[in-house]
């Protein structure tokens, strides 16, 4: 891209997304939920700022002559980003816009609850992945979308499973 567009590109978006993330709890109609696990929202925030932050910076010292491994850089980045996926979605309250949101998590909290810490520990495992992917050269990839997917597959998965036990059940009423 442009070397003009390359120095604004980045801090817009993320302006953009600053807005955004401020905005999610005051339209999100289950807006209490958010208000329960409000530290954490706050802090993927600042971390998913620090996170895009780290990438301009990266772009502008490689762009400048800098020799570094931009790779590691954003696997590490992602690690980091994806640990503190799994803390805030141990701590997420069911809402319409802050963790895994299927049909069946959005139906019953037991389903969200138990759906969101298995994904809780699966994204940490992911970012661990990730972080060695970033010292792994030609297999840093496989490192970061392979337990990437399989976390996405496992969470959809599981969350269908919950809801048909607890339907078979007959308990599935929706409340925790």
């Amino acid at each position: 891209m442009p070397r003009e567009t390359a120095l604004w590109a980045i801090p817009a978006v993320s302006a953009g997304l600053l807005a955004l993330f401020a905005l999610i709890p005051r339209i999100d109609p289950l807006r209490g939920n958010i208000e329960a696990f409000r530290a954490e929202y706050d802090w993927f925030i600042v971390i998913f700022t620090a996170f895009l932050a780290a990438i301009h910076v990266g772009i502008l010292a490689f762009n400048l002559g800098y020799e570094f491994d931009m790779i590691s850089l954003i696997l590490i980045g992602i690690a980091g980003l994806f640990y503190y996926c799994g803390v805030l979605l141990s701590k997420a309250k069911q809402n319409w816009f802050v963790g895994i949101r299927t049909p069946w998590t959005l139906t019953s909290e037991v389903v969200w609850d138990r759906t969101h810490a298995l994904g809780a520990k699966l994204f940490k495992l992911t970012a661990v992945l990730a972080a060695i992917g970033a010292f792994a050269n030609e297999y840093a990839i496989y490192l970061l979308v392979i337990p990437l997917l399989a976390t996405v597959v496992i969470t959809i998965a599981y969350s269908y499973y919950v809801y048909q036990q607890l339907e078979s059940e007959g308990t599935n009423s929706g409340s925790a």
